[in-house]
């Protein structure tokens, strides 16, 4: 057995960035309800979800048109700025407009890149290794959110929710430098 046996390498530039982005989605995914019970907010955790995903999808079919047409540089810019702001924006909620307001522009975004990256993914990889190439992002994507719900878990626990969102906020900005350093490079 080789790594080539269950890895497209190809792929690798871009299964890091969704390693990346997957880690500060855990932050949303695993401590959103303690989180809003910490703000007194626990009524409204499930409304979070629903504008989330509400949020999240109803760019899509926008986002994929831009993607076609543009480039992927034209989505993933703009959506990994919006999924740090609304990270950030989480991490200074007083109230439910607030939590509100992070839960579109956190949905915005994630829903914006995720996707993208993984079209971005597939098209990298040569056809007869498409299965690899998803197997590959999906493996670095759950890798993400597995490290990301450890970690975070041991901030909130040692310091604050705060903390752990900004700290998301930022480890999602510095994504931003690492797509145009190693991503996009070999998409130009």
């Amino acid at each position: 057995l080789e790594l080539t046996d269950f890895v497209e390498k190809t792929v690798l530039p871009v299964a890091v960035l969704a390693m990346l982005i997957s880690f500060s989605y855990a932050s949303i995914m695993s401590f959103i309800a303690p989180f809003a019970a910490s703000k007194g907010l626990m009524a409204y955790a499930g409304l979070f979800f629903v504008v989330f995903a509400i949020s999240m999808m109803s760019l899509r079919p926008i986002t994929g048109k831009i993607y076609d047409r543009k480039g992927p540089q034209y989505v993933i810019y703009p959506a990994l700025v919006a999924f740090s702001l609304g990270l950030f924006l989480l991490s200074q909620i007083q109230s439910l407009w607030g939590f509100m307001l992070a839960a579109v522009m956190i949905g915005v975004g994630f829903g914006s890149v995720q996707p993208c990256i993984q079209t971005l993914a597939i098209q990298r990889a040569p056809k007869h290794r498409i299965g690899y190439a998803t197997s590959t992002f999906y493996t670095f994507y759950d890798l993400g959110i597995a490290i990301g719900s450890l970690l975070i878990g041991a901030i909130i626990a040692a310091y604050s929710y705060q903390l752990a969102f900004i700290l998301c906020g930022l480890l999602t900005l510095s994504s931003i430098v690492y797509f145009k350093l190693l991503v996009q490079r070999k998409t130009d």
